[in-house]
């Protein structure tokens, strides 16, 4: 058995902006996550 410690940090480099759209269309909110192991995606 094999053990690994993982984290995450906790904040983002690129905090989810808000947006605002018409009622259900699509939207993106791009950001950038925290370093962490294993690589976030």
């Amino acid at each position: 058995m094999m053990n690994r410690l993982i984290y995450l940090l906790k904040d983002f480099y690129r905090e989810p902006a808000s947006e605002r759209r018409p009622l259900n269309s699509l939207v993106e909110l791009p950001c950038q996550p925290p370093e962490g192991d294993p690589s976030p995606e």
